[in-house]
């Protein structure tokens, strides 16, 4: 596969086409501001009419913005308003493959709530937040 260094033309660009990373097909929501949804977690499937289906719940409830993350594999979920108005410092994720619930991935050295997330397939940063 070629380093992608330097200007292509498109033909060339296409010729390499089949080395570019693939769209993900599906998406999730997580948590939310209303009791009815602050657990649930929600697949969305981008190839289809875009109702989402019920992929699984949140072990630690949250809302008021936790950071998302994800690889291809794996996605996390951390910080966020608990409840009882409580801010969280828990990280937990979901594995794609499986529709579930969420596992314990460990705790930020932080709690805050309004975060940014952004990541990679091989790393994860969370940012920003009202403590």
């Amino acid at each position: 596969m070629p380093n992608y260094n330097g200007v292509w033309s498109l033909s060339t660009q296409y010729q390499n086409a089949a080395g570019w990373p693939q769209a993900p097909t599906f998406g999730f929501f997580a948590g939310g501001s209303l009791a009815s949804s602050q657990g649930q977690i929600q697949q969305l499937i981008f190839a289809t009419s875009g109702t989402t289906t019920d992929f699984g719940d949140l072990t630690v409830d949250v809302d008021n913005t936790p950071a998302g993350l994800a690889s291809k594999t794996r996605g996390i979920v951390g910080g966020g308003l608990a409840s009882g108005n409580n801010i969280s410092n828990v990280m937990q994720y979901i594995t794609m493959a499986t529709s579930g619930n969420t596992t314990d991935f460990g705790d930020r050295t932080v709690s805050s709530r309004s975060l940014g997330g952004l990541s990679n397939n091989v790393r994860g940063i969370m940012f920003g937040g009202d403590v």
